[in-house]
């Protein structure tokens, strides 16, 4: 809820903010003059770092340079000057051709030099009293030792010119040294700019470099004078504007040596006599604005317009000789305009917010006053006969207007009056308030109400009243439009019947249904009305909505308002973008963090949200760069009806990441489900293949295709996820969509449309004039060698110039240079066509004179280029020679590739420009060929074209699908053709010779003879049912067939239509089963026009009733090598069939079980199951649903744990390990602990081995590593340590020990006295951490500092060992 301001004046003219000051009164000349150096003035001194002069310097009063902001008195003029309505006493001289004038003390600010004329300080201020030539841009005047800055007063009273000099400044982007004078004359209190050296220095490598020089005098703020360049450009006839404007200094445009630049301040202020006349004013509840008609021309030049408060006008005017502006304050009154402008208002210069505050209800005087102020020791105003009016202001708005409720088509809203408790309007419009740029204003769009407006009047400039009368009451609002935005207004209404100017706003948008599209990018910034977009940085344009750059830590969040979904399976479709913005370049973002996610959530109360889907570092799309979109489509269950919120929450894991999402649509998922994520797999010439994955069990697809801009879709049907569409227009933008046939009478949606780029077709010419150069073109360099050419990125490149131009570039590469140009794949057809390939290259700065260059063909479509495939070489152009190069390409047939190499030995290549490229056929025909004339055996053609007087054409004609061409030469251009079958199709074509083994490209023409008896029905046709199609057979040599079939209870005449059949027979597929069917044939004889029979009589046929039922359940267990399936079903045995994903073929078994596992896949790897039922009887189910899945990533081989030793005796151990479920097999590795060498054995699978032939007394180490499948290997555990009982020791039972331990000391209770030899410590992963031989028969403490607090602990008591695993703390 909130309060929004509408104007009530539809123009408010920025004019009206505009200042009438003396600098504009100035008058200028221009003249031819002569440049007298001074050579004995006062000099500045220069700073010890030259480049501090580009930074800005100012000499103040001092000849040491300041290079920040400084206050003093400056130097002397040396006589008074007259500027800005100031006797100037005072100057200071900048370092890019600026003077500052000032009145005993005056502040500069000398970093901001490049924009005196117009810029402000930091604090809003505008730097006064200048005079300057500056060269604009960064960094763009710098100093050299010859630099010289110096002033000096000459002449005599009252005559005297003060002239200040700078003497070879030189212009950092050229290097130009140049000179100029400012001088300053007394009496006449003009100015001159005087120029010297700026025109001689230019040379032909400068052709395309421009400065801006910003010329002008300024006094106080929108008070300057500035120059511009005129109609012809020239620096003598330069133009005055009040804008800011600069003059553009080039090689062609240059001031001439003496060039001055007069500024001659205007006459002495007149006061004005006359006032203006016609005040009208508008006043609303917190604005006012008004106009009124100007005295006739040169009676004033401006006028002052007064805002004064509930009192009169008097002791409140202007005062003479005091500049005033906008906002300023006289006594009671505050300044609304001071121009020339005849129109004011207060709001600002946007006319969007009140600047001058408007009180409601309030009594205000307008006063207008006639003023001089474009001239000298001025202004003066015209206090006589003042224009003035009084008016009161509109009531103030209502407190507030509430929506208390809205649903699917209605809304109720309710409102609070304003602080009198006024009566209100209540209006609501679904049109949102916008700018003339389509900027959303924060509201609807309304107009202001009639004081007497009744329900249902429309109210003029938008809104529709639906209340009028006392605050607090609910007003319900029916008829609304589902998913729309709609706004809501209400106004105060007096007792006089005045209505508030402001109103009192609300906005809310209706429940959504599915399918819901959130098409961000095509709203206006109402998108947050009944929404969230929660998190910094989210916002939204033309690509959609956006989050970022991210912070870590953060969320980022946008939901939907209410949407009312159906029960059942959703989806979730978006296209998502990811990058990281560079100031130098973005680049795509691929490296998903752990943690971070983008959560799909839905909330049924507002507060609670459960996610539904995820995108993570698991899951996430990958890039290829940076702009890229990518598609992706989540499924989720969705309950019942229960209105449910939807909103996606991005919690970043990187910073200075962007996430961009767009086209965002909520759908249910249908029984009959459109395809999805179509992909363009090639487009090569002619020929673009489109790939797609489907969403059921159907096996026909409708391809659409048409060019994009027009409307009709071309239809074609497709048996496979991919489709090939031939004969495409070249370099022509394609839209493609593709539906699912689920059964003979159901087809899906239409899938979302995209757009494919045709590749080049034969003959073409690429002049390279395009934004984007087609990546089909190659810029690579690489050594053509007999064999082949290794290719590496580099040499040519594609370039666009600051005037927009596009351009493929050769920059001098240093010897040796291979810069090759590759074509894209070129398809040359059956090799019947000859052509000829011309490139045009310009050379910008000759190179070596060994430079060759040269035309190379590939056959293979580009995989091989060999010096065998040389058809020309020849020298590189000559310096600034533009030079083509043709080669004619005969026989060459299927996929070609073609490569221009320039290249050389020693030195550079010359600097080139491919200026164009053509293959083209080298026998051009331009025939066009007419059927005149058809009948059953015969047929007459004729053709137009042109031939030279020594050619023939050469016709042919053949059956349609034949071959053979069997010319005959004619001079004619008409041909009858006798002997023809009837019902027949034919095709003639003609051509020309351009040589005997050149022959151009034929232009052709079908036709089909007439019939010569008519086109009969068939009279059988055999039917066999099935369960879910119909076998149709019948006899019969015609041409084809068209069949057509519909239900038999359908009330419509849709019919199923299979046009064009061949053969005697036909299965009309994908019917259901236990349906009756109407089925009708067509006989057609020939494609002659209306060479076809009549329909059959309808035949009533059935299908058959199902008995077999496809596998249900179907439940997938994935590992990275194998899939376990398991299903539901009632049949002897099942056909089973998978495959990857991303391919068309799939691989067939049977099982006789409910389960069977596939082996030998793929890790990381998506496939796709199918399965059906064979039944008893020999019927065969549909298929089941396809089930999609993923294998995992080979897992890890795990390292064997818990090393011990066991059973030590004299000479053996038992070796013993813990493993993974992973591990298959284990290899040991042990040693005498004083040699080097390992012992090794292999393969074992168990986790324990006996080693044997040991040395009594003696240490020994050993290892133990896994095998896993695919040939893994786990790494080696820690080493073990351990050691064979010594000869003669006997065997004593250690299973009355007790070990326990406590702050970090190991106990062992030995009540029996057993003999205990050695105490050894082993973390749980088997690693030794100490070993003690204790040689007692005692209880034994052994200290630890150990920081693992569970332990293994092995007592060995000759060769008996006991483990135990003791909690140390």
């Amino acid at each position: 809820m909130r309060k929004l301001l509408f104007t009530l004046v539809a123009s408010l003219l920025c004019c009206a903010y505009s200042v009438a000051q003396p600098i504009m009164g100035y008058t200028f000349i221009s003249s031819e003059g002569t440049y007298t150096e001074i050579t004995d003035g006062t000099k500045m001194s220069h700073p010890e770092d030259l480049s501090l002069y580009s930074d800005g310097l100012v000499w103040m009063g001092s000849t040491t340079p300041a290079t920040e902001t400084t206050t003093g008195a400056g130097f002397d003029i040396g006589f008074d000057f007259h500027f800005n309505n100031v006797w100037m006493n005072k100057f200071a001289i900048g370092s890019n051709f600026a003077l500052f004038l000032g009145k005993d003390e005056f502040t500069v600010d000398p970093t901001r030099h490049r924009w005196f004329l117009s810029d402000r300080d930091e604090d809003g201020n505008m730097t006064h009293n200048i005079i300057q030539s500056a060269l604009s841009g960064w960094r763009n005047v710098e100093a050299t030792a010859e630099t010289e800055i110096s002033y000096k007063l000459v002449g005599e009273a009252p005559a005297k010119t003060l002239v200040v000099q700078y003497k070879n400044m030189r212009a950092t982007s050229t290097g130009y040294e140049c000179d100029l004078q400012i001088r300053l004359n007394q009496t006449t209190n003009t100015i001159d700019i005087i120029y010297s050296g700026w025109n001689n220095q230019w040379t032909e490598d400068d052709q395309y470099t421009t400065i801006d020089v910003a010329v002008g005098i300024k006094g106080g703020d929108g008070d300057a004078l500035r120059l511009a360049n005129g109609d012809d450009y020239s620096w003598k006839n330069v133009i005055t504007t009040y804008e800011d404007y600069t003059i553009e200094w080039s090689m062609d445009n240059s001031p001439a040596d003496g060039l001055t630049f007069t500024f001659v301040p205007g006459p002495d202020c007149v006061r004005p006599t006359v006032q203006p006349t016609d005040l009208q004013l508008n006043v609303g509840s917190t604005v006012l604005s008004g106009s009124f008609t100007p005295v006739a021309e040169g009676e004033a030049d401006g006028y002052i317009v007064l805002l004064t408060p509930n009192t009169t006008a008097e002791g409140d005017y202007p005062v003479d000789n005091v500049m005033y502006k906008r906002l300023d304050k006289i006594g009671n009154s505050i300044v609304l305009s001071y121009g020339p402008a005849t129109e004011f208002t207060t709001l600002d210069r946007w006319g969007e917010m009140p600047e001058v505050e408007i009180l409601p209800e309030t009594e205000y005087i307008v006063t207008v006053l006639s003023v001089n102020s474009l001239c000298s020791n001025g202004p003066l105003y015209n206090y006589a006969s003042v224009l003035q009016s009084l008016v009161t202001s509109a009531p103030s708005a209502p407190e507030a207007v509430t929506l208390t409720e809205i649903g699917l088509d209605y809304a109720v809203v309710t409102s609070t009056a304003n602080e009198k408790g006024q009566d209100v309007i209540i209006a609501y419009t679904d049109i949102p308030y916008t700018n003339d740029y389509g900027t959303y204003l924060g509201s609807g769009l309304f107009g202001t109400p009639d004081a007497n407006a009744n329900v249902g009047d429309e109210i003029e400039g938008g809104g529709k009243v639906v209340y009028s009368g006392p605050a607090g009451e609910s007003v319900r609002i029916d008829g609304l439009d589902l998913n729309k935005v709609y706004y809501f207004a209400a106004w105060s209404k007096n007792a006089e019947g005045v209505v508030s100017s402001v109103c009192a706003y609300d906005a809310g948008i209706t429940t959504a249904t599915l399918p819901y599209e959130f098409a961000i990018q095509d709203m206006y910034c109402d998108i947050t009305v009944g929404r969230d977009m929660i998190g910094a940085s989210v916002d939204t344009d033309i690509n959609g909505f956006y989050f970022g750059p991210a912070q870590v830590g953060g969320e980022y969040i946008v939901s939907t308002q209410w949407i009312r979904p159906a029960a059942g399976t959703a989806r979730i479709i978006f296209d998502m973008n990811m990058y990281i913005w560079g100031r130098f370049g973005s680049t795509a973002y691929n490296e998903w963090t752990d943690d971070e996610k983008v959560l799909f959530e839905t909330t049924t109360d507002g507060q609670t949200w459960t996610a539904v889907a995820e995108i993570n570092k698991d899951n996430a799309p990958s890039y290829a760069t940076y702009n890229e979109f990518v598609n992706r489509f989540l499924l989720f269950d969705i309950a019942d009806e229960t209105p449910i919120k939807f909103r996606v929450r991005w919690i970043p894991g990187t910073g200075q990441v962007r996430f961009y999402l767009k086209d965002f649509r909520l759908e249910m998922k249908k029984d009959c489900d459109y395809p999805v994520n179509l992909t363009v797999k090639e487009a090569v010439g002619d020929k673009v293949t489109i790939a797609w994955e489907q969403q059921g069990t159907e096996t026909e697809w409708l391809v659409d295709w048409r060019v994009a801009g027009t409307e009709a879709w071309n239809t074609v049907t497709a048996d496979r996820r991919e489709y090939t569409l031939e004969g495409l227009p070249g370099r022509t933008n394609i839209e493609v969509r593709v539906a699912a046939k689920c059964s003979a009478d159901e087809v899906s949606d239409y899938s979302k449309t995209i757009t494919v780029t045709t590749g080049y077709v034969l003959p073409f010419v690429e002049q390279f004039t395009d934004d984007i150069i087609s990546s089909e073109w190659e810029f690579v360099t690489g050594e053509l060698t007999d064999t082949g050419v290794e290719f590496s990125d580099g040499g040519w490149y594609a370039m666009t110039n600051r005037f927009g131009g596009h351009f493929i570039m050769l920059e001098m590469p240093d010897a040796p240079a291979n810069a090759w140009v590759l074509s894209p794949v070129l398809n040359f057809g059956d090799g019947s066509v000859n052509y000829n390939v011309s490139y045009k290259l310009m050379s910008l700065g000759k190179g070596s004179d060994d430079e060759q260059v040269k035309i190379v063909v590939s056959t293979d479509g580009g995989q091989t280029f060999t010096t065998a495939g040389v058809v020309l070489t020849d020298t590189a152009p000559g310096d600034g020679e533009e030079k083509e190069y043709t080669a004619t390409l005969k026989g060459y047939q299927g996929q070609v590739r073609i490569g221009l190499l320039v290249t050389c030995a020693t030195g550079t290549t010359s600097y080139l420009q491919l200026a164009s490229v053509s293959v083209t056929e080298s026998c051009p025909n331009d025939a066009v060929v007419t059927v005149d004339e058809i009948q059953g055996s015969y047929a007459t053609v004729s053709w137009t074209g042109t031939k030279d007087d020594d050619q023939q054409w050469m016709v042919y004609i053949r059956k349609a699908g034949e071959t053979d061409k069997n010319y005959q030469l004619t001079s004619e251009t008409s041909m009858t053709f006798e002997g023809l079958e009837p019902r027949t199709t034919y095709e003639v074509g003609v051509t020309k010779a351009c040589a005997d083994d050149d022959i151009a490209r034929p232009a052709t023409a079908q036709f089909t003879t007439l019939a010569s008896d008519p086109c009969l029905p068939l009279e059988t046709i055999n039917v066999t049912p099935g369960v879910f199609d119909l076998t149709l057979q019948w006899e019969s040599d015609a041409y084809a067939f068209n069949i057509r079939c519909r239900k038999a209870n359908s009330m419509t005449d849709d019919f199923i239509q299979y046009e064009g059949v061949q053969g005697n027979s036909f299965t009309i597929s994908n019917l259901d089963p236990a349906t009756d069917y109407l089925i009708q044939m067509q006989t057609v004889c020939s494609l002659a026009e209306g060479d076809q029979s009549d329909w059959t009589t309808e035949m009533l046929v059935s299908t058959l009733e199902e008995t077999c039922f496809a596998p249900t359940d179907i439940v997938v267990e994935a590992l990275h090598n194998r899939a376990v399936i398991t299903w539901a079903g009632e049949a002897p045995t099942f056909e089973v069939s998978y495959r990857l994903a991303s391919e068309e073929d799939w691989t067939v078994f049977n099982v006789s079980e409910k389960t069977t596992t596939l082996y030998d896949l793929t890790p990381e790897t998506s496939y796709q199951i199918r399965l059906r039922s064979i039944c008893e009887d020999e019927q065969v189910s549909r298929f089941s649903e396809i089930v999609a899945f993923s294998t995992t990533a080979i897992p890890e081989c795990v390292t064997p744990s818990n090393l011990r030793v066991e059973n030590i005796l004299e000479t053996s151990a038992t070796l013993l390990w813990d493993a993974d479920q992973s591990n298959i097999s284990w290899l040991i590795n042990w040693r005498d602990a004083s040699v080097t060498s390992w012992n090794e054995v292999l393969d074992l699978t168990t986790t324990s081995y006996q080693l044997e032939n040991l040395q009594a007394g003696t240490a020994y180490i050993w290892r133990v590593k896994a095998n896993c499948e695919e040939d893994r290997q786990s790494g080696w555990a820690t080493q073990n340590k351990f050691s064979t009982q010594t000869v003669g020791v006997n065997a004593v039972s250690v299973d009355d020990l007790t070990v326990y331990g406590k702050a970090g000391v190991l106990s062992i209770l030995n009540a029996q006295h057993i003999a205990i030899d050695n105490v050894a410590i082993y973390a749980l992963n088997g690693a030794l951490i100490g070993s003690y031989d204790v040689n007692t028969t005692e209880n034994v403490l052994i200290p630890t500092a150990i920081n693992d607090n569970v332990v293994l602990v092995s007592v060995r008591s000759g060769a008996q060992v006991l483990t135990f695993k003791v909690a140390l703390n």
